[in-house]
């Protein structure tokens, strides 16, 4: 393969990488939107007297969404400190996590239906954003981050080895090729 053909795949892959991760935001910022209007729109009325009157605030230390059968499909709580909102699906098993941690920084984890994790975005308070893409076995295959100098892809085999990096800061792009044992076999430039 030439260095070309490995950098329009990598191009790819990101491209791909983005277009997952804005479906995701989407996705779950419309299924937040969803939740917090059936929240305020649904018990609207309280008891004969008040009927008719919004409620206009709901405290509790966890609020749990059930369907019809009695399943639990989604749970949003504070757990040492830090809120969150988990989503499951028909069997039960969490599928997608939303927390801001106890530093301020919110993080977004996505598992696939054997409880392994498959994807995360996490934006500390301080640095940037990553977006973590793991394999079926859970183990980190791709890393997109955005650092202090710019952003930067990393691809990872399946023995958690980096294998290739590419990054771009002040001077340019930079792309480096790695050999099962971690050393540079390629660069440019």
């Amino acid at each position: 393969m030439t260095t070309e053909e490995r950098l329009a795949r990598l191009e790819k892959d990101l491209a791909r990488g983005r277009r997952i991760n804005r479906w995701l935001l989407a996705a779950l910022g419309v299924s937040l939107g969803a939740w917090v209007l059936a929240g305020a729109v649904g018990p609207a009325t309280i008891g004969a007297e008040g009927a008719g009157t919004a409620v206009k605030e709901v405290r509790a230390g966890k609020f749990i969404l059930e369907e019809d059968k009695g399943n639990v499909r989604a749970a949003l709580a504070v757990a040492n400190g830090s809120p969150g909102l988990d989503l499951s699906d028909d069997k039960g098993k969490i599928r997608a996590t939303l927390t801001v941690t106890n530093k301020g920084g919110p993080a977004l984890a996505l598992w696939d239906g054997n409880d392994k994790l498959r994807a995360s975005l996490t934006v500390p308070n301080k640095g940037g954003p990553t977006l973590d893409l793991s394999d079926e076995n859970g183990k980190t295959r791709a890393m997109l981050s955005v650092e202090k100098n710019g952003p930067r892809v990393d691809l990872f085999d399946a023995n958690s080895k980096t294998r290739a990096v590419l990054a771009v800061d002040k001077d340019g792009p930079a792309l480096v090729l790695y050999d099962e044992n971690g050393k540079a076999i390629w660069m440019a430039p």
